[in-house]
């Protein structure tokens, strides 16, 4: 996600397909390295390890940042 380019409207469904998956956790709210106000998200997979939190702008509603483990 590092290089990706999305326009508003695939944020937005990028976050509405997550959502829909199950498996979602609010975290808190949050500042990314920039100090920008986000809000922290979590999806993660009941059979696996797998993770994946994603820091959302409370502004615009676009993806920040992302991190998966």
């Amino acid at each position: 996600m590092s290089y990706w380019t999305l326009t508003d409207e695939q944020h937005a469904t990028l976050i509405d397909m997550l959502v829909d998956a199950g498996g979602l956790t609010v975290l808190a709210e949050s500042h990314d390295r920039l100090g920008r106000d986000s809000v922290g998200l979590r999806v993660s997979d009941e059979g696996t390890s797998y993770q994946s939190t994603l820091l959302i702008s409370e502004d615009t509603g676009r993806i920040q940042a992302s991190r998966t483990s």
